[in-house]
């Protein structure tokens, strides 16, 4: 690994005016020679007139002339492959803030950047112009020249610059990605409206020129090459940026070891070379491994480690060269093998498994269990609105960075893949790639899927089932991009070599009894599953079988609607209490075929009954049957004991419930002939059983249209009648908002 290291700066001078007057400035071309590191310069003599036009209220409108006078020749402008000769294009923009903030407010003020003052180049005139206007007075001037995603990082009070790990570049285009990775920046500070002098721009990063020489002895279609320092070093991250004579850069967050950068037409013939250029943080000092590794289409990888031991810096603004030869592809460690002949693979991600909160990861992230690893790009295992249990897999995409498709794949091959199952979820319309690898293979689509933004269930089978398989899951743009960042999580992955058969399983049977001793109402509760717990899609329909234990035939009971999910229940009434009852679920899968649960047996209890009669304003008498070891306390705060006037109110306090469930409350009661209202709750510590919460008439309370002056029964609508009692006392309490209403007493179902 041979190193070549140059000066590069690339200054620019340039005059803002604000009367009208004739200007001579001389302006340099620069060409680049094609066997030097350090490139030459030559120049040649141009005369501009620029007219300016006049102060108006206080305000000086800018006119900017920037000539390259030198360069190591990769700049954000142009390049001639010819003649490597590099020029300004049209659009081409200096951006401008000013630590006063009368350019670049804060973002807390100005979000989308608009206070940032922009100089956009014309061909046609040789000079860069802007709109904006800035008070007379004392400024000083923060320029930035970098990729328009930059901007709204650039304020007057700090500057941040987020240099990417992962570039790209055409060796049909050369140098056209420096366009997208490079910035330059310079500082002047003048009291306006004046005639300013020249500054000079200067690069905050590190050009990289590698030489790929391919001493294969075949032809090799190179796709990526990464450049990996020592842990610790930041060849890539969120900078800040300081301004001066001599601007810098300072690391501030969201760095790596390793700079990527994507190749495209990328073949090298045998004895053959290509060149690629890519931008990096500065090096100061370093010692230690430094390590450059080239993929090829194949996936296989070409890498060296030099360990650097005398010090080596690669400064802001220098050009550096080095050499990589393919020779042999590295040796690979074989990634373990699951055998799935048999028994299928299912993964929740939850054990062995550890969260992250870092999406924008641009090195492969290992997690998992020894042998079953995974290994995610631009994504983490996350508990961020994860879709089951703790965890979920989470990939980003992300509006500054529209080429980075993260991936969650495998780091191990299946024995025999024939279907694959997996939930998922996606935001701003994500779609999701299944692909799978064979070990002889390339990475092919299987399906796109276009999951929600809740769980849908996803699943795919092979025509024919695979042997040795990796499978990948990756993010898919939709036909146009997002417009803000977007998320693609998964969950609940399954593998086998066939597609598993559905199984119909009962949950739970919650059996909740009537007051009479005849008759009951059971919920019963089903699922439709795959084996080993993956979710198939919804039903097309499903019920349940039941009967009197011992009688004949069963009873077909279908639910209605048809369910959404494969999760169903269903209500049965009319039973009687004491009897034994079997049941089954039946479901139909979307082959059409009807699948049935094994049978299960429930038994309807009588519902117990406690009467709480009131006999004094302090007591009540029970009677019917209340849980053994059970008290009551009755209060009132009316003189008559069974009537409640405006304001007052009774409170029944029951003791000695835990264990129990309140299945009714009934009492009874009375109104005068035409009026009387208030507010009922029956609460069991903070949870509420029941609640009349507004004041509502004596007539809504019994039948919805008459008040009565004899006593009649009132059923209570319970909110919460599967509440099981613990340790804390129910507390019932009546309160009158309009004269009058009269109680007797309370009756209460539980189970």
């Amino acid at each position: 690994m041979a190193w070549t290291i140059g000066g590069w700066i690339l200054p620019f001078s340039f005059s803002m005016f604000h009367s009208k007057k004739e200007i001579k400035m001389k302006k340099y071309s620069i060409f680049l020679s094609a066997t030097l590191v350090l490139f030459a310069l030559a120049s040649c003599q141009k005369e501009a007139e620029t007219n300016v036009p006049e102060v108006q209220k206080g305000f000086i409108p800018f006119e900017l002339k920037a000539d390259i006078d030198d360069s190591a020749g990769m700049t954000k402008t142009s390049l001639n492959p010819s003649t490597k000769a590099v020029n300004w294009v049209d659009g081409d923009i200096i951006y401008a803030v000013t630590t006063d903030k009368l350019w670049g407010q804060d973002y807390k003020d100005d979000n989308s950047g608009a206070s940032i003052a922009e100089f956009t180049y014309d061909e046609s005139t040789d000079k860069f112009t802007t709109t904006s206007e800035i008070a007379a007075g004392a400024h000083t001037f923060n320029f930035l020249y970098s990729n328009g995603a930059q901007k709204s990082y650039h304020r007057g009070s700090s500057t941040t610059f987020q240099l990417y790990s992962n570039q790209t570049y055409d060796v049909s285009n050369p140098c056209a990605n420096i366009k997208a990775y490079d910035a330059l920046a310079a500082q002047l500070t003048v009291t306006t409206p004046a005639t300013l002098t020249g500054i000079t721009m200067k690069h905050l990063f590190t050009l990289m020129k590698v030489t790929i020489k391919n001493k294969t002895g075949a032809d090799v279609n190179v796709t990526k090459f990464e450049l990996i320092a020592k842990t610790g070093t930041y060849l890539y991250g969120v900078f800040d940026v300081t301004f001066g004579a001599t601007p810098t850069v300072a690391y501030n967050k969201n760095g790596g070891t390793t700079i990527a950068t994507v190749i495209s037409n990328g073949t090298i013939a045998n004895n053959g070379t290509i060149d690629i250029y890519f931008v990096m943080a500065p090096l100061t000092s370093y010692t230690g491994d430094i390590t450059f590794r080239v993929t090829d289409d194949a996936d296989n990888t070409y890498s060296r480690t030099n360990t650097i031991s005398s010090a080596l810096t690669l400064a802001a603004g220098s050009l550096n060269s080095a050499t990589h030869t393919l020779t042999t592809p590295d040796a690979v460690d074989p990634l373990p093998t699951i055998n799935t002949s048999s028994t299928p693979y299912s993964t929740d991600f939850e054990t062995g498994f550890e969260a992250s909160t870092t999406y924008n990861n641009t090195e492969i992230r290992l997690d998992g269990p020894d042998g079953q690893k995974w290994g995610t790009y631009y994504g983490t295992t996350s508990t961020s609105d994860a879709i089951n249990g703790t965890n979920s897999v989470q990939m980003r995409w992300y509006t500054s960075t529209t080429d980075r498709l993260g991936y969650a794949e495998t780091q191990f091959y299946l024995s025999t893949v024939g279907y694959v199952s997996f939930n998922a979820k996606a935001t701003n319309g994500l779609k999701l790639g299944l692909y799978y690898k064979t070990s002889d293979g390339s990475w092919t689509l299987a399906q796109t899927f276009t999951p929600g933004t809740s769980t849908t269930p996803c699943s795919y089978s092979f025509d024919t089932p695979l042997t040795n398989v990796r499978l990948r899951i990756a993010v898919v743009l939709p036909a146009t991009n997002p417009s803000s960042n977007s998320r693609l999580t998964f969950d609940d992955f399954f593998v086998s070599s066939t597609e598993p058969l559905p199984t119909i399983s009962v949950s739970t049977v919650a059996a909740s009894s009537l007051t009479s001793a005849t008759g009951s109402t059971a919920t019963l509760n089903g699922s439709l599953s795959l084996l080993n717990g993956a979710v198939i899609g919804s039903l097309s329909s499903a019920g349940f079988y039941y009967k009197a234990s011992g009688a004949g035939s069963f009873t077909k009971v279908t639910c209605s609607p048809v369910p959404t999910s494969t999760s169903f229940s269903y209500n049965l009434t009319e039973l009687t209490a004491g009897t034994e009852y079997t049941f089954k679920a039946w479901g139909i899968y979307d082959s059409g075929d009807e699948v049935l649960g094994s049978e299960l047996t429930f038994t309807p209890v009588a519902a117990l009954e406690a009467i709480y009669t009131i006999t004094s304003k302090t007591a009540v008498s029970v009677s019917g049957t209340a849980p053994a070891g059970s008290t009551a306390a009755f209060s009132t705060t009316y003189s008559n004991m069974n009537q409640l006037t405006k304001d007052n109110s009774m409170t029944l306090t029951l003791h000695g419930y835990s264990g129990k469930k309140i299945t009714g409350i009934k009492l009874s009661m009375k109104s005068n002939a035409s009026a009387g209202a208030g507010t009922f709750s029956a609460v069991a510590g903070a949870t509420t059983l029941a609640s009349i919460s507004s004041a509502t008439g004596f007539n809504s309370w019994y039948d919805n249209k008459s008040y009565g002056t004899s006593y009649r029964d009132v059923n209570v609508t319970l909110t919460n009648s599967l509440y099981t009692i613990g340790e804390e006392d129910v507390v019932i309490t009546i309160t009158a908002t309009t004269n009058s209403l009269y109680c007797q007493s309370f009756s209460i179902t539980y189970e």
